[in-house]
């Protein structure tokens, strides 16, 4: 079943709508990212047997396979252990400004595909890596992008980089190999949210001239 929302979705084109956008997701939290004792991390919002046990692992199990072997697995393993102390919360899963529709002063969030338990963060480094992502592709220099505007938002550098690797691992199957370790590791090892914005968009930029789709 399926339901006709009005609105249109925001924009990214201009630092005004990117600002307004930004408030909007900085509204949504205290209605989505609530927090309850017995949520365990894992897809859907309904806990189950068999969840990961750990938030680290919930993140780490949705790369695939074939990233356990690459040279900046156990990094990025260690780099996520911290996040096993953030509350367990309902998710999103994939917020982008297509996904927030606008009509008036009614906002509407749509595409729950991706509803998940887990650390909060990893909602806010998904509005990051989209919007990073979708202004580089549509052809703004890494230099322009508005990172002044995210640094409003939560940040953790480990789940950055699983972002940007979650991206690459889900479209052609040599892509994850395109990343450089040493990248790998400098994104996660940032705690600096304007320093890890800069260094998502090079990487980015990088991926967009080797022919990664979007």
């Amino acid at each position: 079943m399926f339901r006709v929302l009005p609105g249109v979705p925001c924009g990214v084109r201009t630092d005004r709508v990117i600002e307004e956008y930004i408030d909007h997701v900085i509204r949504l939290r205290d209605r989505l990212h609530q927090s309850s004792l017995d949520l365990t991390p894992g897809s859907g919002w309904s806990s189950e047997r068999g969840s990961p046990s750990t938030q680290p692992q919930f993140l780490l199990d949705q790369l695939s396979p074939r990233c356990r072997e690459r040279p900046w697995w156990a990094a990025l393993a260690e780099a996520l252990q911290p996040l096993e102390s953030h509350p367990v919360v309902y998710l999103h899963g994939d917020l982008k400004p297509e996904h927030l529709l606008i009509d008036g002063h009614q906002l509407s969030v749509v595409d729950w595909e991706a509803s998940a338990r887990g650390p909060a963060v990893v909602d806010y480094a998904s509005v990051v890596f989209h919007l990073v992502r979708d202004l580089l592709y549509g052809g703004v220099k890494p230099g322009r992008a508005p990172i002044d505007l995210m640094t409003r938002l939560p940040f953790s550098g480990p789940v950055l980089a699983w972002r940007l690797l979650l991206w690459l691992d889900r479209r052609r199957s040599h892509d994850i190999d395109l990343i450089a370790a040493s990248d790998v590791h400098r994104l996660a090892a940032e705690e600096h949210a304007p320093v890890a914005y800069a260094s998502l968009a090079g990487a980015v930029s990088v991926m967009r001239a080797a022919g990664v789709p979007r």
